[in-house]
């Protein structure tokens, strides 16, 4: 009788071991499967959040440099006498500070700004150009990049941009 209940114990035992670990087994291949889900769901649901932000900035930048441009060019409004002209340059140059600065401040995230003339129309370091360390900090100007430094035999539409891929080559 012993021998008999010693069995019954054993295979209730066993079998409640083996359901245990058929039962521990599946369950947790379905939390994995269902957490990669949710896993996957949660990253592309931030994901999106994030691009939408980025391109909502991105836009507003957009916007803005738009809007400056334009303001810009309906500024200077005698082409003849700004490119004759170091001090009329300058004229415009100061005309055109203070609403630089508030298009930066007004942008959210703007780290610099700047307005650059054609260097065949102004002197090479003419324009403004304003940057800050951190959101929080106040801009402060800083003098435009000289472009003449590079070669200029190019033809306009890529000589800067191959200057700054080439750089020693295109020092004088």
């Amino acid at each position: 009788m012993k021998s008999l209940r010693m069995q019954i114990l054993a295979l209730v035992i066993g079998s409640t071991l083996i359901a245990s670990l058929i039962c521990g087994t599946v369950g947790i291949a379905n939390s994995r499967s269902v957490t990669q889900t949710d896993m996957e769901t949660i990253v592309t649901k931030t994901s999106k959040t994030y691009a939408q932000d980025i391109d909502m900035i991105l836009t507003q930048i957009e916007t803005s440099v738009n809007a400056l441009a334009s303001i810009t060019v309906n500024t200077i409004d005698d082409l003849d006498y700004f490119q004759d002209s170091a001090t009329a340059v300058d004229f415009y140059t100061a005309k055109l500070e203070k609403t630089a600065l508030e298009f930066a401040k007004n942008t959210e995230g703007a780290m610099t700004y700047y307005i650059r003339y054609n260097p065949e129309l102004a002197y090479a370091t003419s324009g403004i150009f304003a940057s800050r360390d951190s959101v929080a900090s106040e801009f402060v100007s800083v003098k435009p990049t000289d472009f003449s430094i590079y070669v200029v035999h190019l033809p306009p539409q890529c000589r800067y941009t191959n200057a700054v891929k080439h750089k020693r080559r295109f020092l004088k």
